[in-house]
C-alpha cells in the first residue's frame, strides 16, 4: 500500500515539541549525552526519556544520516519521539570509525563527488562497517532495557534508513522505519523481520521508483511525499519553507502512528475450561447465558452486600460472572463479550469470574459462540487446604 493513515493528535498526551511538530533549537534540547560501554568500545549517544512514562515500554533507536552525530539534527528527532511517549536514543555510529560528511544543520558543505566522497561512501556501506553498527546497536538496546523498555523500534534517515532496514532483519525490532532512505530493494525489504515503513519523496535519486514499486508489489508500506526534497525531515528549510515544515511534521506523525501500532500486543485468549481458583490476568471471550440477577450476601459482621451475577461460557464450559451494579449495563442473554484482564475470586468455596479496576468488560466484540460447554465450573466446590 502506498499511503499510511495518520493518527490523530491527542493534546492531553503531549508534553513538549510534538505540539509544534519537530522543533529545531539546539538551545532547547532536553535530552542528555550518555555513554554505553561495550566490549572494547565506549559508545556515545544522545538519550531523551519521556517526561511521563506512557506505559508503552518501547524504546526507539534513531540512526543519523551521513552528516553524523555532531550536528543536532538527529537529536531533535530523539526529543520529538520522547515527547510522544517513547524512550529514544541516537548513538554516534561514526565515532572512531569515520569522519562525518561535512555539513551544517541545513547546508551541504562539500559536494558528493571525487575520490574523498567515493572512499567515504564505500566505507559506510561496507559489510564490515555495518557489522560495527550492529554491535553498537546491541549496546544501545542494553541501555534502553535499563530504562525499562522491553520492545524496540528503529528509525533511520538517508544512510541511516538503509542501516535501519539492515538492522531490521536481526529480529531485535518489532518495527523499522526508513525516512528518505537510500539503497533499498525488494530483496532487502523481504529480509526485514517485523513491520517496515518507508517514507520517501517523488523522484528520489537514492531510492528509485522501480524499487519502490517492487516493494509495494511485495506488500510493503511506502509513502511518497510530493513536492519536497530528499532529506526534508531532518535537513529541510523549516524557517523559510512552511510546506517542507508541514510535510516533515506529517511524516513524523506517520512514524509515531506506525510505532504506536507496533506497541499493541495481540491478547492471548484463555478458555473458560482452563480457569482455576488462582486464575488472574485472563482474557476470555464468552457468551452470556442468562439474564443478570441480583445477589445479596451477608458478611460475618452482619452487614449485607449486594452484587449481580450472570452465567456465561464458551465451548469449554461455563462460569458465573460477578458484577458490580455499574457493570451490568448491556449484559443481556446471548450477548457475546470479552472479559479483559479478569480474575477468579472464591465465594464460599465456589469460583466467580470478575473484573476489577484493572480490567475491562468489552461489549463491542465481533463473532459468535454457537456451542457452549455443559460443565459449570462455578458449581464445583473447593475446600481450602492449609499446611
Amino acid at each position: 500500500q502506498v499511503s499510511f493513515v495518520r493518527a490523530c493528535l491527542d493534546p492531553s498526551r503531549m508534553d513538549g515539541p510534538c505540539c509544534q511538530g519537530v522543533v529545531r533549537d539546539r538551545n532547547g534540547l532536553v535530552g542528555e549525552e550518555v555513554v554505553c560501554k561495550g566490549e572494547g568500545r565506549i559508545l556515545k549517544a544522545y538519550h531523551t526519556a519521556p517526561k511521563v512514562k506512557s506505559g508503552k515500554r518501547m524504546g526507539l533507536l534513531v540512526v543519523h544520516d551521513i552528516f553524523g552525530f555532531r550536528i543536532p539534527n538527529c537529536k531533535y528527532i530523539v526529543d520529538y519521539l520522547a515527547s510522544r511517549g517513547f524512550d529514544a536514543i541516537a548513538p554516534d555510529f561514526f565515532d572512531g570509525k569515520v569522519e562525518p560528511w561535512p555539513g551544517t544543520e541545513t547546508e551541504i558543505v562539500e559536494p558528493f563527488q571525487g575520490d574523498r566522497w567515493q572512499k567515504f561512501y564505500t566505507t559506510i556501506f561496507s559489510e564490515d562497517f555495518f557489522e560495527g553498527v550492529a554491535s553498537d546497536v546491541d549496546e544501545a538496546i542494553a541501555f534502553l532495557r535499563k530504562q525499562g523498555c522491553s520492545r524496540f523500534g528503529i528509525l533511520g534517515f538517508c544512510w541511516g534508513g538503509r542501516a535501519a532496514e539492515r538492522l531490521g532483519k536481526t529480529g531485535n525490532f518489532v518495527a523499522t522505519v526508513s525516512v528518505h532512505g537510500c539503497g533499498h530493494s525488494v530483496a532487502s525489504y523481504e529480509e526485514v523481520k517485523g513491520g517496515m515503513l518507508y517514507i520517501t519523496v517523488n523522484n528520489d535519486p537514492f531510492f528509485s521508483k522501480a524499487s519502490q514499486d517492487e516493494i509495494i508489489a511485495a506488500g510493503g508500506n511506502v509513502k511518497v511525499v510530493e513536492g519536497v526534497p530528499h532529506g526534508f525531515v531532518v535537513r529541510g528549510d523549516f524557517a523559510n519553507d512552511s510546506k517542507v515544515k508541514a510535510a516533515a511534521d506529517e511524516a513524523m506523525e506517520d512514524v509515531v502512528a506506525f510505532f504506536n501500532k507496533a506497541c499493541l500486543r495481540k491478547p492471548t485468549y484463555s478458555k473458560v475450561g482452563s480457569l482455576n481458583p488462582s486464575s488472574s490476568g485472563v482474557t476470555i471471550l464468552v457468551k452470556v447465558l442468562n439474564d443478570v440477577h441480583e445477589v445479596t450476601e451477608t458478611k460475618r459482621n452482619g452487614e449485607t452486600m449486594k452484587f449481580y451475577e450472570a452465567t456465561c461460557g464458551d465451548e469449554t464450559g461455563q462460569v458465573v460472572l460477578s458484577l458490580k451494579e455499574d457493570q451490568t449495563d448491556g449484559i443481556i442473554k446471548d450477548k457475546v463479550l470479552c472479559v479483559r484482564n479478569g480474575a477468579v475470586r472464591m465465594v464460599k468455596g465456589h469460583m466467580r469470574l470478575l473484573v476489577d479496576k484493572w480490567g475491562k468488560l468489552d461489549l463491542e466484540v465481533q463473532g459468535t459462540l454457537p456451542e457452549i460447554g455443559e460443565q459449570n465450573l462455578s458449581n464445583i466446590e473447593y475446600e481450602l487446604v492449609t499446611d
